[in-house]
């Protein structure tokens, strides 16, 4: 991919879901403390559906995700249901923020 934009190299092993690969909209986007990304659509956290994949599939899938190159360690983007709305809200997340807004999902 011509002009990657992320400073993690495109082969980088993402964690994401079976339904974000079969086309679920991604809502969540979080950049871990640890490096690591997840790429979620917030339908589901069961193991069996966890998946990792290149990151270069992930943005070729969904472009905008190249608009969160810039997205700091430990730090989530998300955006909501609307696809005509495509912009990504961006702030600081912590692990027990994160545990928090799964359970008030499920």
């Amino acid at each position: 991919m011509n002009n990657w934009p992320f400073a993690d190299p495109p082969d980088t092993g993402v964690f994401t879901t079976q339904p974000v690969l079969d086309g679920a909209r991604v809502k969540d986007v979080y950049h871990d403390q640890d490096g690591d990304w997840q790429v979620l659509c917030g339908t589901t956290l069961a193991t069996e559906d966890a998946r990792i994949v290149h990151f270069a599939h992930l943005v070729e899938m969904v472009p905008s995700l190249a608009s969160l190159a810039d997205l700091p360690r430990g730090w989530w983007a998300g955006r909501c249901d609307d696809p005509d709305h495509d912009e990504w809200h961006r702030r600081p997340t912590t692990l027990r923020a994160r545990v928090r807004a799964r359970l008030r999902r499920s």
